[in-house]
């Protein structure tokens, strides 16, 4: 019976780690996409204001991208280290990136 409840509890930190790794990676890629977007803007046009600003902007997605990677990088540690003698892989499942990044909403089955 304790080997079934750990067996449980293994299974649902593998499929927590990989959810954590997941949201921490569509995460990044939003924040990357939004600078990208803002340095086309600042290379289209090419004003002092608009420079001043995606300067800005610039500094303020790179700090965010440190935070995300710091938080998720704390919690993913926890759980591995919380189980030691399971190996974890990182699986990216590209589904969820895309439902993640387009906001996708599903109706029904």
């Amino acid at each position: 019976m304790k080997n079934c409840f750990l067996e449980k509890q293994s299974d649902s930190a593998r499929n927590s780690y990989n959810y954590f790794f997941m949201k921490m990676v569509t995460k990044i890629l939003i924040y990357l996409i939004l600078l990208a977007v803002f340095l086309l803007i600042n290379q289209i046009f090419d004003i002092l204001v608009i420079n001043i600003i995606t300067l800005l902007l610039s500094i303020y997605y790179v700090f965010n991208i440190y935070k995300v990677i710091d938080n998720y990088s704390y919690i993913l540690n926890d759980i591995r280290n919380t189980f030691t003698k399971i190996d974890f892989s990182l699986v990216l499942d590209i589904n969820t990136v895309k439902d993640n990044i387009y906001k996708v909403v599903k109706y029904g089955k």
